[in-house]
């Protein structure tokens, strides 16, 4: 079965080198993205997230050069 690769995403408020330490990740270099999420502005701003709310992400991402597997 072809599921490689895998990405796991994290979210880390506060103590990141102690969560990073935690999860045991490498003391790599980390490198920089910018993320963003599409969603209709309309709706947003009326506190709708249309999308979402339909099981939809459309993200972009810059930055952090090429991925290799």
């Amino acid at each position: 079965m072809g599921l490689l690769p895998v990405e796991i995403k994290v979210n880390i408020e506060g103590d990141v080198a102690a969560a990073f330490s935690a999860l045991r990740g490498s003391h790599a270099a980390m490198t920089t993205r910018r993320i963003w999420f599409a969603e209709d502005r309309e709706g947003v701003e009326q506190g709708r997230v249309m999308l979402l709310d339909g099981g939809v992400i459309v993200r972009f991402r810059s930055g952090g050069g090429s991925r290799t597997t």
